[in-house]
């Protein structure tokens, strides 16, 4: 994920670097609710370093539920272990507009992952999502593996800097690389389709 902080000390916006949205960076949990509850603008959300556990993920998580306008959410290095994660995932079973969700340096375990895994087979619109360095180990990871088998949504996972079995992480990598496969196919049949009309 980000080995640097976020540079704003107000809830504000910044420049995106590539020409998308700017991103709102949340210097509280207050800000960040504030800004998933009242601002349909925002689409990048920052909460990175803000110390939130699993009770500030709860309460992200229910203003996630209803939100229709975020697509990348930051939450790494925020101490939230498998409670917040199975909120955050419960949250996004049924959103439909986030495709970026960082995870990274929590403290997420097989537990967690296991609700990642549920929440992979029921949201088809999030496309990336980041959960290295937390506690996720071999069973964990051979969840979200199946779970990436059963659904061709994700195009980029990070498990890394976790006690993960190599064969899996191989395994999960050409899993990817089938669904950015299939994704480009869909893709180029549909500019197609699109080019007859």
């Amino acid at each position: 994920c980000y080995p640097w902080k976020p540079t704003c000390d107000l809830l504000g916006s910044m420049p995106p670097k590539t020409g998308g949205p700017p991103k709102v960076v949340a210097k509280s949990l207050e800000q960040a609710v504030e800004a998933l509850t009242t601002d349909e603008t925002v689409k990048r959300l920052d909460v990175r370093y803000r110390k939130l556990g699993d009770a500030g993920a709860e309460k992200l998580a229910s203003c996630l539920a209803q939100n229709t306008t975020l697509t990348k959410l930051e939450l790494d290095y925020n101490s939230i272990g498998a409670e917040g994660a199975a909120r955050i995932a419960e949250a996004l079973a049924t959103n439909r507009a986030l495709t970026h969700l960082y995870l990274c340096n929590n403290t997420i375990d097989d537990e967690g992952a296991a609700c990642f895994a549920a929440l992979l087979e029921a949201n088809q619109t999030l496309k990336e999502i980041f959960l290295a360095s937390n506690r996720i180990g071999e069973a964990g990871a051979q969840q979200i593996l199946e779970a990436l088998k059963t659904t061709g949504a994700v195009l980029n996972i990070d498990l890394g800097f976790q006690n993960i079995n190599m064969d899996t992480s191989t395994e999960i990598r050409k899993t990817i690389e089938v669904n950015r496969r299939k994704a480009k196919e869909a893709g180029d049949k549909a500019k197609a389709e699109q080019g007859d009309d």
